[in-house]
C-alpha cells in the first residue's frame, strides 16, 4: 500500500487513542522513508497529507505537537531523522507516567473504572502486571464507535478481570468502584478534553467521593482554539426518522477541579 493511502486510513481512524494514532503515523513514516525515495513533489504531497491528518483530528493535541515540528520543506533524510529523534525523545514517557502513578496510588485489590481507549492507560496496566499488582476493571463501551471494547480486550489480555458496561450504566456501577482513571486528548489551564462521557464520570465520582485521575503527558497541554466538529449522525442512528435531528460529538471539556490528580510523567517535564 502506498504511503499516501496509509496516511488516508489514519484520517478516518476514530477508534485509536490520540497517542496510538500518533504512533501509527510515526510507524508509517519511519517504515516508508527508510525504504522509499521521494522526489520534491512526493515530499510536498507527503507533508500535505500529514498536515491534513492534523486537521481531521483537530482535537488531538498530541498530533499537532509533532506536526508543528515539520518545516515547510524538508528532504526525506531530514524527515526520517526528525521522526527517529522524536520517537527516541518520547519513547518512555508512558512508562514514566505509569511509574509515577503507581508510586502514589495503590491499585492493589482496587476496582478501577475506565472510559474510552487510551494507550497511556493501557501502559499503566502493563506496568501494574509487571509489579504483580492485582486489581479489576469496569470499562465503558464508549459510544458511539465502541472503542472501549478495544481497551477492554487489551487489558483483559494482560490477565486483569474486566467487566464491560454501557456508558449509561456508570452510576449503577459507581458504588462498586474505588477510583476512575482517564486519559486526555488535550490539557488546558482549568480543564481537560476527553471522550464524551468523561464529564459525567467526573461528576458522578464527585457525588460518590471517588477519586478521578487523569493520565496524559505534557505534549497534550494547549490553550489554542479547537474546531469542535460534529461527527456523522448515522453513527448514532443510521436511518433517523423525519423530524429527528441527530447530533454526535466525540469530545467534551471537563473542569480540572473535578480531578483528584493529573499525572504527566517526570520524563515529559524534562524533554520539552
Amino acid at each position: 500500500m502506498k504511503i499516501i493511502d496509509q496516511l488516508a486510513l489514519l484520517r478516518t481512524d476514530n477508534k485509536s487513542g490520540a497517542l496510538e494514532l500518533l504512533e501509527k503515523l510515526l510507524d508509517v513514516l519511519e517504515r516508508t522513508l527508510t525504504r522509499t525515495s521521494l522526489d520534491e513533489g512526493g515530499m510536498d504531497a507527503l507533508l500535505s497529507s500529514i498536515r491534513q491528518i492534523g486537521r481531521d483530528h483537530d482535537q488531538l493535541t498530541i498530533m499537532h505537537h509533532f506536526i508543528d515540528l515539520l518545516p515547510s520543506a524538508v528532504s526525506r533524510t531530514e524527515l526520517l531523522a526528525l521522526v527517529k529523534d522524536y520517537r527516541k525523545t518520547w519513547a518512555h514517557v508512558d512508562e514514566d507516567i505509569a511509574s509515577e502513578f503507581l508510586e502514589k496510588v495503590d491499585l492493589n485489590d482496587k476496582i478501577v473504572l475506565l472510559h474510552s481507549n487510551s494507550q497511556t492507560v493501557t501502559r499503566l496496566f502493563q506496568q501494574a502486571k509487571k509489579r504483580n499488582i492485582s486489581c479489576s476493571i469496569i470499562q465503558t463501551e464508549s459510544r458511539p464507535v465502541l472503542e472501549g471494547r478495544r481497551q477492554a480486550s487489551k487489558i483483559a489480555a494482560l490477565g486483569f478481570p474486566v467487566i464491560l458496561i454501557a456508558d449509561a450504566a456508570i452510576t449503577r456501577y459507581l458504588p462498586r468502584i474505588d477510583i476512575a482513571v482517564l486519559g486526555a486528548d488535550r490539557l488546558g489551564n482549568d480543564h481537560f478534553v476527553n471522550k464524551i462521557g468523561s464529564y459525567s464520570i467526573a461528576l458522578a465520582c464527585q457525588e460518590e467521593l471517588k477519586p478521578v485521575y487523569v493520565l496524559a503527558d505534557e505534549r497534550k497541554k494547549s490553550n489554542r482554539s479547537i474546531r469542535e466538529e460534529m461527527k456523522p449522525g448515522s453513527e448514532l442512528w443510521s436511518k433517523a426518522k423525519e423530524g429527528v435531528e441527530v447530533e454526535n460529538y466525540y469530545f467534551e471539556s471537563t473542569p480540572a477541579h473535578l480531578v483528584t490528580a493529573f499525572f504527566h510523567g517526570r520524563l515529559a517535564a524534562t524533554s520539552t
